[in-house]
């Protein structure tokens, strides 16, 4: 299993999609999105949060269950964005070949990243900033990242460390 993690708008889904492998993957907000809109909701950061973090509350470890489904049968899978601590831990505890990749990025890029995408605003970016900083348990996973991918550079430099990761996992 490959844990990818970084704050938001570091390029976690840039670099998995680079990957060309879908049918590896596991988006930790995946489920909450797909209900928020099947509910006519917005899905934002300010919609998908809450729930995650109640969730997370009642049980640290609510998506262990899915994560292993999701890696059954498969030679790999590609976790995207955890921000529980105690799922993580118990994902390295279960998978003995976890490998946890955080992909950084200048909070400029990051902010820039996520005005264009999420159409955020300073306000809103520094919502994110505090709840990944103080709400998730994100800055503790991040420290735990065996590797390290910068993304400071061209969408085709990281897509070109992309194809290089799939092609070891393959």
């Amino acid at each position: 299993m490959l844990i990818l993690v970084g704050e938001s708008g570091a390029g976690k889904s840039t670099f998995i999609k680079a990957m060309g492998c879908s049918e590896n993957y596991f988006e930790i907000s995946g489920q909450v999105k797909k209900d928020l809109e099947v509910r006519g909701l917005p899905v934002n950061h300010d919609s998908v949060q809450p729930i995650l973090h109640q969730n997370y509350s009642e049980n640290p470890y609510w998506q262990v269950p899915s994560i292993l489904a999701a890696l059954q049968d498969k030679k790999y899978l590609i976790l995207d964005g955890p921000r529980s601590l105690p799922e993580v831990k118990r994902l390295k505890e279960l998978c003995p070949n976890v490998l946890i990749a955080k992909i950084e990025t200048s909070t400029s890029n990051r902010s820039r990243r996520l005005k264009t995408r999420d159409r955020i605003d300073l306000s809103a970016f520094n919502r994110i900033e505090e709840d990944e900083t103080h709400v998730t348990g994100l800055k503790e996973i991040i420290k735990m990242a065996d590797v390290t991918i910068s993304n400071n550079g061209s969408i085709n430099k990281l897509r070109k460390i992309a194809r290089k990761v799939h092609s070891l996992l393959d």
